[in-house]
């Protein structure tokens, strides 16, 4: 359970376990004393921000969890996680390796007494900079861990993840001894795909195609938003216009505006640039669209870009041409 209380219990006691004094705390998240001991008082109900409470784990080498009060011990097993998962650690798959090694030089020499003299066992190194599913959910940052869990449920959501699975699994590691692997998504429908190097491609095509349906069917029919990312895509295209308006010709910029305004009304369709046609933004509602979404079109462009419009910059920053202006089957 999440509890201020506990957090400060447990931070005073991980100071005393480490050896550590709240000024050198402090120091290490690059704040005064004064502003650390802000968030230790029982009276401010507020936790330190994520960033903080993440270097404080790092520094006590324990979970953030374990910090506020999430979980009771100071970290989470990699080895318990794995054993609940399913997945593997580094740790794991270097031992499975050096097994793997064991039986196949001793299968060989069993047919073959000539056959080499097995190789030093492979370094644990050699895993080192590999990322681990299990690295992101015991890692002490939140926003790893939820992001991968999410992602993962969102995927295993879709009646379509068995087939993904399968052929994935199929692309990486089968053999192509056998020729045909059958994926079963339901009582029927069934997909067939031969095991031949030739094939590999197709099979890989439609793995790519069965993340996208995945994605679309997502994006299309659960009501899915992300207006930050929206507003995001909304800036970048206002730069490319600015950038572009007078160096690519006028059907092909229309073109591109089109094709962003679909990325666009896909992460949210309530988006205010939607209301406007490509050609209505380079008319001259650009600058008051860009008003609107906080982004600064330099006094250079706009000098420039004034000159090309059919009415004054004043017509199309007033509110009432802006809206009149606006498509009739918005909303």
């Amino acid at each position: 359970m999440i509890n201020k209380g506990i957090f400060i219990t447990r931070f005073k006691q991980l100071c005393k376990l480490k050896k550590k004094t709240q000024a050198e705390i402090a120091e290490s998240l690059g704040i005064s004393i004064n502003g650390l001991k802000h968030y230790m008082r029982k009276t401010n109900n507020a936790f330190p921000p994520v960033e903080y409470l993440d270097l404080m784990a790092k520094e006590f080498d324990v979970d953030v969890a374990y910090l506020i009060g999430e979980i009771d011990v100071p970290k989470h097993a990699s080895l318990t996680v794995a054993n609940a998962t399913g997945l593997n650690t580094r740790e794991r798959d270097f031992q499975n390796d050096l097994e793997w090694d064991d039986e196949f030089y001793a299968l060989a020499r069993e047919y073959y007494p000539a056959y080499p003299q097995k190789k030093n066992k492979r370094s644990i190194n050699e895993y080192a900079d590999r990322t681990y599913a299990i690295d992101l959910i015991t890692r002490s940052s939140k926003e790893y861990s939820y992001k991968f869990c999410f992602f993962i449920d969102f995927l295993a959501n879709s009646n379509k993840i068995a087939e993904l699975v399968e052929l994935t699994y199929t692309l990486l590691f089968e053999s192509a001894e056998e020729n045909i692997v059958i994926i079963k998504t339901n009582d029927s429908l069934k997909h067939a795909y031969k095991k031949e190097i030739a094939d590999k491609k197709i099979l890989k095509n439609r793995i790519i195609s069965l993340f996208d349906e995945i994605l679309t069917d997502k994006v299309d029919f659960s009501g899915f938003t992300d207006s930050d990312t929206a507003e995001i895509m909304v800036r970048q295209l206002l730069g490319f216009i600015e950038k572009y308006y007078f160096n690519i010709s006028r059907p092909k910029m229309i073109k591109i505006i089109s094709r962003r305004l679909e990325e666009i009304r896909e992460l949210d369709e309530t988006s205010i640039i939607l209301g406007y046609s490509p050609k209505k933004i380079l008319e001259g509602f650009l600058v008051k669209l860009a008003e609107r979404y906080k982004y600064q079109l330099s006094s250079e462009f706009i000098e420039k870009y004034e000159k090309e419009l059919p009415h004054s910059l004043s017509y199309y920053t007033n509110d009432y041409q802006f809206y009149r202006n606006r498509k009739k089957n918005y909303f």
